[in-house]
């Protein structure tokens, strides 16, 4: 966990990343899990980076690779991402 933790810290998901907000959702899950120093290095760019990107129509542009799906799944990753230190999701609640 500890090195999994710390490749994340060091490897922040970017728009360049490939499966931008595939990767943005799941690494913030595991910083979440993982809490302490791994949390506060990846919350802060990743939510950054979200609210940045988010469209006056409210939704998230399209993944700047193709990769994914298109603007629903942008949108809806995005905020799925957004809401984890919520713990919306039951699954998730601690």
């Amino acid at each position: 966990m500890a090195a999994a933790g710390q490749y994340l810290s060091r490897t922040l998901v970017t728009e360049d990343t490939r499966f931008a907000y595939y990767s943005a959702y799941y690494a913030t899950q595991t910083a979440f899990q993982a809490g302490g120093v791994i949390w506060q290095t990846i919350w802060p760019p990743t939510m950054d980076r979200l609210i940045a990107l988010q469209m006056l129509d409210g939704g998230w542009p399209a993944s700047k690779t193709g990769e994914e799906p298109g603007r629903v799944y942008a949108t809806s990753i995005s905020v799925l991402t957004l809401t984890v230190p919520y713990r919306l999701l039951p699954i998730y609640q601690r």
